[in-house]
């Protein structure tokens, strides 16, 4: 079977659809013709793309009358899926209904901090009535944590131990999509018999050695942390700032950041090779696997960077699909093959998209897919174009080395940019035309700031301070320019 992009992207679309007009009818009666209905427009919405891909894009492979049966049957199965997670999703939100108000006991694990608010997990409930909570989270302002906690550093995966009073989010509809892929039901009212349980442990120490040493940095710490640990310590104003400079995705730690720790440690372990092999001559080339040894050196430098920053969503999804695909790519020649990229792609989406059916409504699980799909479709071949401009032959070969690097660096930002513009101007409602320039330019930035913002933490160099400082202050002129958008 050649179609498998087009069936899976029926059942995840399918069930999105789904999903989207079970929840947005979440307080009403709903009609079973109406899903059937619906069902029907959209079998015949993927018979008609089929009919298409027939025409233009599989000429050599004829469509057969199973591909319509297995079309009808995905379509079936999606809405099976769907709608069985949303009873029960529905089932937790009615019960929530009924209790508006809790007041009770809790023991919460800080899930989430961002600048303006904090999530906490409900990982234990003392009153057996509110079992149906746990796994959830509750959002509070971080203004009002942080006074409660009085001076102890806000660190994720600290466990609080409080009488609290828990209102249900009444706002619910106007934030579905927030609020429905992290699972909150309510927010905290106020607490009562607070004990606060910061773990002190080595990691925790590493995360509180990161904030300190940058706050060297000044007016330019939250930049420098949001680049290199997608720490988020930008206010309200300052987060609209960076959006409409086309820049927001820099200070979000994800994919980015995978593809740069990945780049890296690609790069580093090759040069280690080399200069091994230069003095060995050939003796280690024939005891080691040079694929296997690159993958798994990789591999924990990519999980120690996951491990510091916290193992998100967004950073587990992309930690995911960088080691697998690069298993199977360094060990099979596939790597211009866009269609066999794409395929293991979505394949790594369905999984994601059955352990948790929420993914279809985060933002950053949109996002993610794009970015991956523009670098799996643009990247190679933005390369190969940049790579045969004459001069670059002439290049000595040792400067060859970061040459490569930085086209590579440069190719899966602005793959990942391109197809990311029409999710932008969906959310946004806008796009940042200056901030397509900023891109270029940032894109060789921006692994600059990366590396050395990490080289700083362990060599307190004023000559590496200098450098980011000038970067950063370049930075935050573009983002506090006025900028040209275009609005939709």
């Amino acid at each position: 079977m050649n179609h498998f992009v087009f069936y899976s992207l029926i059942f995840l679309f399918n069930s999105f659809f789904i999903f989207n007009y079970l929840i947005n009818n979440l307080f009403k009666d709903i009609k079973f013709i109406e899903i059937i209905i619906l069902e029907a427009i959209l079998f015949l919405f993927y018979t008609f793309f089929l009919l298409l891909f027939r025409k233009f894009l599989f000429k050599t492979n004829q469509i057969k009358k199973w591909d319509y049966l297995i079309v009808i049957f995905i379509v079936i199965f999606s809405f099976n899926f769907a709608y069985y997670n949303f009873k029960d999703y529905k089932y937790k939100l009615y019960e929530t209904l009924k209790n508006r108000l809790i007041e009770g006991y809790f023991e919460f694990e800080i899930s989430k901090v961002k600048s303006n608010y904090v999530l906490l997990k409900i990982i234990k409930s003392f009153d057996n009535k509110y079992n149906y909570l746990l796994d959830t989270k509750v959002i509070i302002s971080r203004s009002e944590i942080e006074k409660i906690i009085n001076n102890n550093f806000l660190i994720e995966n600290a466990k609080i131990f409080t009488f609290a009073c828990l209102e249900f989010v009444d706002k619910y509809n106007q934030k579905l999509n927030f609020y429905f892929s992290n699972n909150i039901f309510y927010k905290v009212n106020y607490f009562y018999d607070f004990s606060f349980k910061d773990n002190n442990n080595l990691l925790n120490d590493v995360r509180k050695f990161i904030n300190k040493r940058y706050q060297d940095f000044k007016e330019h710490s939250d930049l420098i942390k949001g680049m290199v640990w997608g720490i988020d310590d930008f206010s309200y104003y300052e987060k609209q700032k960076l959006i409409q400079s086309g820049l927001y995705h820099m200070f979000v730690a994800s994919g980015g950041n995978i593809s740069l720790v990945f780049n890296f440690s690609f790069y580093l372990l090759y040069f280690i090779y080399y200069v091994f092999l230069y003095i060995f001559k050939k003796e280690i080339h024939n005891l080691v696997n040079k694929n296997i040894i690159l993958i798994i050196f990789s591999t924990i430098i990519v999980f120690v960077y996951c491990l510091i920053v916290g193992f998100d969503y967004p950073l587990l999804r992309a930690f995911l699909i960088s080691i697998i695909t690069n298993l199977i790519l360094f060990n099979y020649n596939r790597k211009n093959d866009i269609y066999f990229f794409i395929k293991l792609l979505f394949i790594l989406l369905i999984i994601f998209f059955v352990i948790d059916y929420k993914f279809i409504y985060s933002l950053s699980f949109k996002m993610s897919f794009v970015s991956f799909m523009g670098i799996a479709i643009l990247a190679s071949r933005l390369k190969n174009l940049i790579l045969s401009i004459k001069f670059i032959d002439k290049i000595p070969n040792f400067l060859k080395f970061l040459i490569y690097y930085l086209v590579d660096s440069l190719v899966m930002s602005v793959s990942a940019a391109i197809f990311l513009l029409p999710i932008l101007i969906y959310y946004f409602g806008f796009i940042s035309i200056s901030g397509i320039f900023y891109n270029i330019f940032t894109s060789f930035v921006y692994p600059i700031v990366f590396y050395l913002g990490i080289t700083y933490l362990v060599f307190n160099s004023e000559f590496i301070y200098n450098i980011i400082y000038n970067l950063l202050s370049f930075i935050n002129y573009l983002v506090n320019r006025e900028q040209w958008i275009l609005y939709f």
